[in-house]
C-alpha cells in the first residue's frame, strides 16, 4: 500500500470528477487529499466510502466573473494577490500535513501549492490536468483570432505548475503539439467506474448543466422552447417551471441524467464534455463569455463532429433547432469515440512509484555506503 497526495483545483466540476475518478483507481493506496472550501462539503459526501482517505483543507484561487456571467481576468488577478502574499505561510502549514503524511508520490490538478511543496520536499510530482494543453498545444492549429489568447494564457499555466516529473493532459480531443513539449502526454477523460456499467439510452429530456445561472440566463429560456423536458443542473434547486426541471447538485443522479438524455447543452469544459461523448451523447457546448480554453474546446467539439458550439450570443430558436436536427449525424460520428484516459493514468502512477521505490533504494544505499565509512 502506497500513500499518494492529491490536490485539485476548486474551480468547475471538470477538476472534482476528475479526482473521484482517480480517487477509485487508487484503491487499495493510502490518499491524503488537499481539498479547497469551496469543494470540501461536497467532496466529504461524495467520497465517504473511501476508506483510506484523509482530507485536508486547502487555500485556493477562484476564478472572478463580472455581473453578466463573462469572465474577468483583471478581477481574478486581484483576488489572487492575497493568495500570493500568503503563498510562503500556506505552504508551511500544508508543509506539516505532508510531511507527517509521508507520501511516495504526489499528483496535482491545476492547484499551485502542491507542486512548489512536492519540489521542495523531494517528492516526485505527477501532474494531471486539462489546462495544460495551453502550454503544449501548437498555436498554428487554432484560428487567428484564437492563437493570441493560448500565447496570452500560457505563461500563467506555468505559474501553476512550474516543474513536475510527468505531465498528463487529459482532453476529449487530440491536439497537435509545439515542438519541445515532447513530455506532455496527452490522453482522454478520467471516467467514474459507475459509467461503464450505465446503460446509455436516448431519451426525450435535454440535460443542461451551467456552473453560473447567470451566464445561462440569456440562453435557457430559448432552450425551454426548443424542447417539451428540459434537466437543468447547476442553477440551485428551484421549482419546476413549465418544462424545465432545476436539479439540486446530485453526482449519482446527475451521470443517470446524462445517460439517458437525447443531448447535453453546457459550457465547454472539457470533462463533462468527454464524458458525454463516452456516454454517445452530442453536445452543444456555449462557451463562458471570456473563458479562452472553453472557446478552444468548443472549437474542436464542432471541428469532431461529434457536437457544435455556440457563443452565447448567437443562441436562437433558429440555431438550437439546426442543433437538433443534426443529432443523427453527431451520434453516427460519435460512434467512432473512444476517449478514455484511466489506462494511461494507471500505468504512470505505478511507473512512478517504481521511480520512487527504486530513489528510495538508491538513497539508502548511498546512506548505508556513508555510514559504513564513518565506522572504518
Amino acid at each position: 500500500m502506497s500513500r499518494i497526495v492529491i490536490s485539485l483545483s476548486g474551480e468547475g466540476r471538470g477538476h472534482a470528477a476528475r479526482t473521484l475518478s482517480l480517487l477509485e483507481m487508487l484503491d487499495g493506496h493510502r490518499v491524503l487529499a488537499l481539498v479547497p472550501d469551496k469543494i470540501r462539503q461536497w467532496f466529504e459526501r461524495e467520497t465517504a466510502s473511501f476508506s483510506e482517505l484523509q482530507i485536508c483543507r486547502l487555500p485556493s484561487l477562484s476564478f472572478q466573473y463580472r455581473s453578466s456571467g463573462k469572465l474577468s481576468y483583471t478581477k481574478s488577478w486581484m483576488v489572487a494577490a492575497p493568495f500570493i502574499a500568503k503563498l510562503s505561510n500556506n505552504l508551511a502549514k500544508l508543509r506539516e500535513w505532508v510531511s507527517g503524511f509521508g507520501p511516495e508520490l504526489a499528483i496535482a490538478d491545476f492547484e499551485p501549492l502542491l507542486p512548489r511543496l512536492a519540489s521542495r520536499l523531494s517528492i516526485p510530482l505527477l501532474s494531471l490536468d486539462h489546462q495544460h494543453f495551453l502550454h503544449s498545444i501548437d498555436p498554428a492549429a487554432l484560428p487567428r483570432q484564437i492563437r493570441r489568447k493560448v500565447v496570452f494564457l500560457r505563461p500563467s499555466v506555468k505559474l501553476f505548475c512550474p516543474t513536475a516529473d510527468r505531465h498528463l493532459v487529459s482532453s476529449f480531443y487530440r491536439y497537435p503539439q509545439r515542438s519541445g513539449t515532447d513530455r506532455y502526454q496527452q490522453i482522454g477523460v478520467l471516467l467514474r467506474k459507475g459509467m461503464g456499467r450505465m446503460p446509455s439510452q436516448v431519451g426525450e429530456h435535454i440535460l443542461v448543466y451551467t456552473r453560473r445561472s447567470q451566464a445561462a440566463a440569456s440562453w435557457l429560456p430559448t432552450v425551454a422552447n426548443a424542447s417539451r423536458s428540459v434537466l437543468v443542473y447547476g442553477c440551485g434547486e428551484s421549482a419546476k417551471s413549465a418544462n424545465i426541471d432545476f436539479r439540486p447538485i446530485d453526482g449519482e443522479q446527475f451521470l443517470v441524467d446524462l445517460s439517458s438524455c437525447k443531448a447535453l447543452i453546457t459550457t465547454a469544459g472539457n470533462q463533462l464534455v468527454g464524458e458525454a461523448l463516452n456516454l454517445g451523447k452530442p453536445v452543444l457546448a456555449i462557451p463562458e463569455k471570456g473563458n479562452f480554453e472553453q472557446q478552444i474546446n468548443g472549437y474542436f467539439l464542432a471541428q469532431s463532429g461529434m457536437g457544435q458550439t455556440l457563443a452565447v450570443e448567437n443562441v436562437s430558436n433558429k440555431t438550437l433547432r439546426n442543433f437538433l436536427e443534426r443529432l443523427a449525424e453527431f451520434r453516427k460520428n460519435i460512434a467512432f469515440y473512444s476517449g478514455s484516459g484511466n489506462a494511461c493514468v494507471l500505468k504512470s502512477i505505478h511507473q512512478m512509484l517504481g521511480l520512487a521505490t527504486a530513489a528510495d533504494a538508491k538513497a539508502h544505499i548511498v546512506s548505508s555506503q556513508k555510514i559504513q565509512q564513518v565506522h572504518q
